[in-house]
């Protein structure tokens, strides 16, 4: 008996030491994320579209009850979703808008499918910092198989990504069947 639980020991102790002798080194950090980190960005203020005529303010959002991104209490204004990074951080800072009004005329993003690759969005921080993002693609998403990672999940670069919805509205879910989706990078 005694021999089976030192045998025992001795097994679970290799395990463990095999455990930390295995273990892989992750990669390192690139420089150029290690030297932006280190620059304060400020919490986003402004929301500037020319093209489309969006000036509006931008107010901190979360997830509402159902887990889902919150949306501007003020329906004029933008909604930054505050759980992840700042427009100008390494990341995907996600800003959302509202399509229309409760009575169905068009709101701050009822353009936003209008933007095209190239276009200019233009964020302000609270400190007076300016941010031009550019538009890399503008594509409507199903809400069934919404892509969460791709717009929600870590990134290499500062980038910004536009949310509002599109496609068929339905009583029975209260929410429209899609969301256009804008995907921009910080310009350099």
């Amino acid at each position: 008996m005694k021999r089976a639980i030192v045998t025992l020991i001795a097994i679970a102790l290799g395990a463990l030491a095999a455990v930390f002798v295995v273990r892989p080194r992750l990669p390192p950090i690139p420089a150029f994320i290690n030297s932006q980190a280190k620059t304060p960005v400020a919490d986003p203020a402004r929301l500037v579209i020319s093209k489309i005529g969006v000036n509006a303010a931008i107010e901190p959002v979360g997830l509402d009850k159902n887990g889902n991104m919150g949306v501007p209490t003020n329906i004029y204004n933008a909604g930054w979703y505050a759980l992840g990074p700042k427009p100008g951080q390494i990341g995907q800072a996600v800003i959302d808008g509202h399509l229309n009004t409760p009575e169905l005329q068009p709101n701050i993003f009822w353009n936003l499918k209008k933007l095209q690759p190239g276009d200019i969005v233009t964020i302000l921080d609270t400190s007076g910092q300016q941010y031009n993002f550019i538009v890399q693609k503008v594509v409507s998403e199903n809400t069934v198989d919404f892509p969460i990672q791709k717009i929600f999940g870590p990134a290499s670069r500062p980038q910004l990504n536009l949310i509002t919805c599109d496609g068929v509205w339905s009583n029975q879910k209260g929410t429209y069947s899609q969301r256009v989706v804008v995907y921009t990078d910080l310009g350099r």
